[in-house]
């Protein structure tokens, strides 16, 4: 396996291949996260079974950090969430154009949590997207945004998630899924997530019957787990 890293028009940018990749997968840390991280959990075995894996840091993340993520401030953190998930998008598909998209016609997207959210709008901006991979995430950005939020927090920030409710509900996946173009979706979720709850994901999927999507729930909170992970492989070394 072969490591590389490389900054592309200011996204710091990490991969990991092989002489036998056919496929490309973008993986997407969640909030706090790295692409590092991300590639140390996932990367080994998608190379494994064929992909070009490619992780990039998400806006005020990672070598580019910032606060309030760089300090960890969960409030106001996730008051910026989903101005993150956009420009993170839009670095996804400048780094697919401007590096691999020579190789590649279609790719395949993998995000967890608010990388999720992420891989979601990467769907929606492109049709270039085979597979989308969503652990314990959501499609539906307006009911699962501010989740976590208490009174004190509502009450404080008021006019703020007014607003920023107003852009979430323009970018929601679930209120434009004819824009989700993939050609089939793996979604995982944790039956006791209580900071996305898997009912948005599951209320997706039963609305979509004629879409090509794995849904799949796991005895677990908002943790990726070994039967998860194996089970994701097994699925994705169908190429579909």
């Amino acid at each position: 396996m072969r490591r590389e890293s490389f900054t592309l028009q200011g996204v710091p940018v990490a991969l990991y291949t092989s002489e036998h990749s056919d496929r490309l997968m973008f993986v997407q840390h969640g909030i706090f996260g790295s692409k590092e991280k991300v590639l140390k959990l996932l990367g080994p075995s998608l190379v494994k079974i064929g992909y070009t894996v490619v992780a990039v840091d998400a806006k005020k993340h990672g070598e580019r950090r910032e606060e309030p993520f760089a300090s960890r401030d969960k409030v106001l953190s996730e008051l910026e969430l989903f101005d993150i998930v956009d420009r993170t998008s839009d670095d996804i598909l400048k780094v697919y154009g401007e590096r691999f998209a020579s190789r590649f016609e279609r790719f395949d997207v993998l995000g967890v949590s608010m990388g999720g959210y992420i891989a979601y709008n990467v769907a929606v901006k492109t049709e270039n997207v085979h597979t989308l991979v969503a652990l314990l995430s959501s499609p539906n950005y307006s009911e699962s945004a501010f989740n976590g939020f208490t009174e004190k927090d509502f009450a404080k920030h008021e006019a703020r998630i007014v607003e920023e409710r107003e852009k979430i509900a323009r970018m929601d996946p679930s209120a434009q899924s004819e824009k989700l173009t993939f050609s089939r979706a793996i979604l995982m979720n944790g039956k006791n997530d209580e900071i996305i709850p898997p009912i948005y994901t599951q209320n997706f999927v039963d609305a979509h019957p004629d879409r090509d999507i794995v849904f799949r729930l796991y005895d677990t909170e908002h943790r990726i787990i070994r039967p998860m992970h194996e089970e994701l492989i097994e699925l994705l070394k169908k190429k579909g």
